[in-house]
């Protein structure tokens, strides 16, 4: 992500920020969560696929008495 990238330049140059790993961690897993929510909002076969997964369901196998 282009958080973690201006990070990485930024040591090049300046002595970078004590926890500029941990900050560019927390940007980069920001945006992949809005990716995802964006894959899923627009396009039809992921979201069949995922909620088939959720909505499937159970196997319920009852036990007979003989």
């Amino acid at each position: 992500g282009i958080p973690y990238t201006i990070f990485v330049f930024m040591g090049y140059f300046t002595s970078p920020p004590k926890y500029h790993f941990r900050i560019a961690l927390t940007f980069i897993e920001i945006s992949l969560v809005f990716v995802m929510i964006a894959l899923f909002k627009f396009t039809d076969p992921v979201r069949t696929s995922t909620m088939k997964r959720i909505n499937r369901r159970p196997n319920v196998v009852v036990a007979t008495m003989i």
